[in-house]
């Protein structure tokens, strides 16, 4: 386990094992068209932002797809076949936790769940759909609207689940902190608002943590494709008990080259021997520009530069508009999980966000995607 990429716990497995593992993970991005590039800012998140009270809501979930039940959501583990998804089914913004040979899996809500969970044993290879992971939202937000899940071990018996939801009515998507002592919850959260919620930026989603040298770290986008303001990438640290940041926020990158278009979202950063490098998704997340991009960062505050002016990759043969992607880390590899739509199905009545894997090789001294599935 690398100690700056916060608490996941990934044991002694092997690398076989971690590809079983990868069967059920990914980390997505559920942003749609934003405004316009994003100069640099510190505005700072509150906390404790008064709600909007305009009582009409004329927005619709992000994800249109026709949402599974959750008997049909998480099948027995499969083995990988080339061209199949990992996921057979709509898994959007899932993310992964692995405590000792169990992983378990979380996702963006469904028809009948705020946060579906699933787990996967990795000596037997089999998976089971457990339930809602967050039966119940906060008094200050609503279903429908729950995106984007990340799980992490506190160390001291209590798993903190990260979490986008709506903020007021109509209101902005904002990040919340859930906590359980069972990582396949239920979590509960408490709070009376959410923990980031700049919404002079627009509002903001795709929390994930890291830890740099013991201090914990959100990797978090300001939301403002919601409403034609701009969106960026930040950093902000989190106090120990991962339910309150502390500090201002830092803009890391935002949506600057031709590629990204309008957006840049759905952000996690991890450390390859000593180098952190920021990964993120880009463009529309319903065409087939969508894809994954990447920066080098110098520190956990930046600056963090962009190699190359071109997505790390934006399909596959088996997968289209692909991004969301999620890493474990073992030496110069990283395991990696993303959404992607079938060929022919991006963004129609029938097509659906489905979970594939495959291989970063950071050997080069850049990423380089050398697998999937």
């Amino acid at each position: 386990m690398n100690s700056i990429q916060g608490t996941r716990r990934l044991g002694l497995l092997a690398t076989a094992v971690l590809a079983i593992v990868l069967a059920t993970v990914s980390l997505a991005a559920c942003g749609g068209k934003s405004g316009s590039s994003s100069p640099p800012t510190t505005a700072n998140p509150t906390a404790g932002a008064p709600a909007p009270t305009n009582p009409v809501d004329a927005r619709k979930p992000i994800n249109p797809n026709n949402a599974p039940v959750v008997g049909q959501l998480y099948p027995a583990a499969s083995a990988f076949q080339t061209g199949i998804p990992v996921m057979d089914g709509n898994f959007a913004d899932p993310f992964v936790l692995i405590i000792g040979t169990t992983a378990y899996a979380y996702a963006t809500n469904i028809a009948n769940a705020n946060i579906p969970v699933g787990e996967l044993n990795t000596t037997t290879q089999m998976g089971q759909f457990l339930g809602d992971a967050l039966p119940t939202l906060p008094s200050w937000s609503k279903p429908g609207y729950v995106w984007a899940p990340s799980v992490y071990d506190r160390g001291d018996g209590t798993y903190v689940m990260f979490y986008d939801t709506i903020y007021g009515y109509p209101g902005h998507q904002c990040i919340s902190a859930a906590t359980s002592t069972n990582p396949a919850g239920p979590f509960v959260d408490n709070s009376s608002a959410p923990l980031v919620c700049p919404l002079d930026l627009g509002g903001a989603i795709d929390a994930s943590m890291i830890k740099v040298n013991g201090t914990p770290y959100v990797i978090y986008k300001s939301d403002g494709n919601c409403c034609s303001l701009p969106t960026t990438i930040f950093s902000q640290q989190l106090n120990s008990d991962l339910l309150s940041v502390t500090g201002s926020p830092t803009a890391l990158i935002t949506n600057d080259q031709a590629w990204e278009a309008d957006v840049v979202e759905g952000p996690e950063m991890i450390q390859v021997g000593s180098q952190l490098w920021l990964f993120y998704s880009a463009n529309d997340w319903n065409t087939a520009n969508y894809g994954v991009g990447y920066a080098k960062c110098a520190s956990i505050t930046g600056p963090c530069t962009k190699p190359t002016s071109s997505a790390l990759f934006t399909s596959t043969p088996d997968a289209v508009g692909t991004g969301g992607q999620t890493f474990i880390v073992l030496g110069t590899k990283a395991g990696m999980a993303y959404h992607g739509w079938m060929p022919g199905q991006v963004n129609t009545s029938t097509g659906e966000r489905r979970l594939y894997t495959g291989t970063i090789d950071f050997s080069s001294g850049v990423p380089v995607l050398v697998a999937y599935k």
